[in-house]
């Protein structure tokens, strides 16, 4: 067999890394156009696959359910634990190594190139490696701590999804609203203007009309610009394009709310929320880490078996007696020991026990924190009701009040500053009456969250 030459070998080396090893360059400019183009037109294609008709709250938050980044990202930490998780359990598995070698030199004084050829093939199967074993019962855990996590991540996106829409249906509501009470305002107005040109009204009262519906308009420019702004944060977090257009379907389903009593929605809450599950999974990952802590005091065995084959059959010539071809098979097992490092190891074992104490600890605080979350939006949750309540009897009395009082300036028995005041009464009513009513269901979203129990589109509840 021809060897062959050295520099060859090194060119053909040196090659291979250039072509599969090489670093690579960058052009910013290049880049971030081509990637802003990219990503464009995916938003336009979601855009017009996703934004065709009204949204409800439900098709808002299955779209943010697929396309929120957050969850994303959670589902992608979730899938890279899963991988870690396999790539432990590999250690179970047999380790396969083959190696092949060939060598080549010149014989001296004879100054005949001279080779030979060997092979080796190991399989090594560990038998007893108890930390072997706890490794991969961590990332066990940090697979089940993933999922837990991705799904909590998926509860707050429902919440932050849910209190977005309601602020920006709130705000539309608000710009209609206010739109009608600029055209009352500038109604009355337009009325006193041509009383007070006949004098039949002071001009402080036309100039309290005038700033009525100029406060109006501004309110409801200041208003509109809110609402741009609500819109785009809403379509950032269902992950399109904060300049998409975007409809709402102006119906709202109905609310239903938790009429049990406040001990039954603790103990629901002490049930299924997911910080305590990720608490428990926690505690049991620490548990594991003790054990595999200790095992670090036992010993560690395998079996092994490797084949060797080597060629030598070029030696005919000038070594007649080392040239043949021969094959070796071993088999045995090996242990592993460790003779002494009892310092390390007993104190690595404290701390695995200490931190096993200590998510024990973080356990119970999460325990009481949930009650007290579960307390604080029940009782926010009970107040905003009443204040929807006193709200909607507030404005009812302020609008029976303006219409008596505006009947009154039409005859002449009250001046029109008394009717004037009573519309900016009304307005303000209206204003908090409609805002109390999208509170109430944004705290029985937050109540709901508190509860561990928020509910995927079209599912009773979130899977624990």
């Amino acid at each position: 067999m021809k060897a062959i030459p050295l520099h060859l070998n090194l060119l053909t080396l040196f090659l291979f890394s250039a072509l599969f090893y090489g670093c690579s360059t960058l052009d910013p400019v290049k880049e971030r156009k081509e990637q802003t183009q990219v990503f464009s037109a995916q938003l336009q294609e979601a855009q017009a696959r996703l934004l065709t008709a009204p949204l409800t709250l439900e098709n808002c938050l299955r779209i943010a359910l697929t396309n929120n980044y957050t969850i994303r990202l959670a589902d992608l930490d979730t899938h890279l634990a899963k991988l870690n998780k396999n790539v432990a359990f590999s250690a179970f598995l047999p380790q396969v190594a083959a190696s092949y070698g060939y060598n080549t030199f010149d014989m001296i004084p004879s100054s005949k190139n001279m080779d030979f050829q060997m092979a080796v093939a190991t399989v090594t199967m560990p038998v007893f490696a108890p930390a072997t074993w706890f490794l991969y019962g961590a990332t066990c855990d940090g697979y089940a701590s993933a999922e837990l996590a991705a799904n909590y991540t998926r509860q707050n996106i429902i919440l932050q999804t849910t209190v977005q829409y309601y602020q920006l249906r709130l705000q539309l509501d608000m710009i209609q609203a206010l739109e009608s009470q600029l055209v009352a305002a500038q109604a009355l107005t337009n009325r006193i203007e041509g009383l007070a040109a006949e004098g039949f009204v002071a001009t402080w009262e036309r100039n309290q009309a005038r700033l009525l519906a100029e406060a109006r308009a501004a309110e409801l420019s200041h208003a509109k610009r809110q609402a741009g702004l609500l819109r785009a944060t809403f379509l950032q977090t269902m992950g399109l394009s904060p300049l998409a257009p975007l409809q709402l379907d102006p119906q709202l389903t109905p609310i239903q709310k938790h009429d049990e009593p406040l001990e039954d929605m603790v103990l629901t809450a002490l049930m299924n929320h997911p910080e305590l599950s990720l608490a428990d999974r926690l505690i049991v990952a620490r548990e594991n880490q003790v054990r595999q802590a200790f095992a670090k005091f036992v010993p560690t065995l395998a079996v092994f078996g490797e084949l060797r084959w080597v060629d030598l059959s070029s030696f005919a010539a000038t070594l007649p007696e080392l040239a043949s071809s021969s094959s070796m098979w071993m088999a045995g097992f090996s242990a592993a020991w460790t003779v002494f490092n009892g310092f390390a190891h007993y104190n690595n074992l404290q701390v695995a026990k200490t931190e096993r104490t200590k998510s024990q600890r973080e356990r119970e605080a999460t325990f009481l924190s949930v009650i007290v979350r579960v307390l604080t939006a029940d009782g926010a949750f009970h107040d905003i009701v009443e204040n929807r309540r006193v709200a909607e009897q507030a404005y009812q009395v302020a609008r029976e009040k303006f219409t008596a009082y505006d009947a009154k300036t039409k005859e002449g028995l009250l001046p029109q500053s008394e009717a004037l005041d009573a519309l900016a009464a009304m307005d303000t009513a209206h204003i908090q009456y409609i805002q109390t009513t999208y509170l109430e269901r944004m705290a029985l979203s937050s109540l709901e969250l508190a509860m561990g129990i928020t509910k995927l589109p079209g599912q009773s509840e979130l899977t624990k």
